[in-house]
């Protein structure tokens, strides 16, 4: 096949998982998607006359729903729990490249990590520009176009899971509302197809199609040999390809200790979800875990994202969880915490969304 036939065929590809994706909700755009959510937040802000939900976590900025910075949770749980979160550190973007690296390099030798590590934004979400480095020249790449400051973490093998975690002022204890186990696909060659063709004729990755022949452009021409396992998904995105499942089955007393031990010693934390990777399902249900992430109120509940899930059963989920949030955040304000007004939300939305 010559250059132009591949060229197109994968033009063909991309309209053709652009319209198979449009079939599926859980592909929907968030703006579609999050419509009727939308009205149902309107309904609850009624109901309680107010942005309730801004004070659900009162240790983290507007909790967690806007200006939180992803580096703070996690720094706090290292300085106490170092065994049960990945090793982390910030780097400034108002530091030169040159001392960006120095600084990632000095980390990296005095906790003794050798490639790979992650590098992801400060403030982001889904994914976004989080990469998964394998060597120098990508850091010194990767820190040179960072236009933001970036967390670099100590990269965890293993199974990944999203576990949503709450618990009401009133009580000692908390629980966890939901546990997503996230599965990275992967495809295996037949010795004949070149990677481009595998990932179109996958029964899951089809839809992610776009995405991954930009994520792997330089090697989509290679032909797998027959029985090889190649590993095009690495990261617990939804939006760059992992497939999320129902993970309640993984609850244990032993893994809600834990999770619960941890957020009591974030201060102000109430509601939100984990990112957590392990060694193994066993070890995750023992609460042997390591944290790579901590998220505030917008987190989702993850599971809804189940394949085998409706619509309707999502958005179930989703309006349990922020009618929890604003309970939650109801109970904090008769303690004396303040939540945001409108205005300070409409200015805090403005402010970052100029990027400023």
């Amino acid at each position: 096949m010559n250059l132009n036939n591949i060229i197109n065929y994968h033009q063909r590809q991309r309209v053709r998982s652009s319209i198979k994706r449009m079939w599926r909700w859980e592909f929907w755009p968030m703006s579609l998607f999050y419509a009727p959510v939308v009205i149902y937040i309107v309904g609850l802000v009624i109901r309680y006359r107010g942005l309730t939900f801004t004070a659900v976590n009162p240790g983290l900025p507007g909790s967690g729903f806007i200006g939180e910075n992803k580096s703070d949770s996690l720094l706090q749980l290292q300085k106490d729990n170092a065994q049960l979160t990945a090793k982390t550190t910030l780097i400034l973007q108002a530091n030169t490249p040159d001392k960006k690296y120095q600084q990632c390099k000095v980390f990296m030798q005095e906790n003794k990590l050798s490639y790979p590590v992650i590098l992801k934004p400060d403030f982001g979400q889904r994914g976004i520009d989080v990469a998964i480095i394998y060597n120098e020249k990508s850091l010194v790449d990767y820190l040179a176009e960072a236009v933001f400051d970036t967390v670099l973490q100590e990269y965890i093998d293993g199974v990944e899971f999203g576990v949503f975690y709450m618990r009401q002022p009133d009580e000692k204890n908390g629980k966890i509302f939901s546990i997503t186990h996230k599965c990275f696909p992967s495809i295996t060659g037949d010795g004949v197809s070149r990677l481009d063709e595998l990932i179109s004729q996958h029964p899951r990755l089809h839809y992610m199609a776009a995405f991954l022949f930009r994520e792997h452009h330089d090697n989509l021409h290679t032909v797998p040999a027959k029985g090889e396992e190649v590993n095009v998904v690495q990261l617990g995105s939804h939006c760059r390809g992992s497939l999320f499942l129902e993970g309640q089955q993984y609850n244990t007393p032993e893994l809600v200790q834990v999770v619960d031990n941890l957020s009591q010693q974030i201060d102000g934390f109430y509601f939100g979800r984990y990112d957590i990777r392990a060694e193994s399902i066993e070890a995750f249900q023992r609460g042997d875990i390591k944290v790579i992430e901590v998220n505030g109120v917008t987190s989702e509940s993850t599971n809804m994202y189940d394949p085998s899930y409706s619509v309707f059963t999502a958005y179930r989920i989703l309006c349990k969880q922020w009618a929890f949030a604003f309970e939650i955040g109801q109970k904090n304000i008769a303690q004396g915490f303040v939540p945001m007004s409108v205005k300070e939300l409409v200015n805090k939305v403005r402010v970052m969304n100029s990027g400023a």
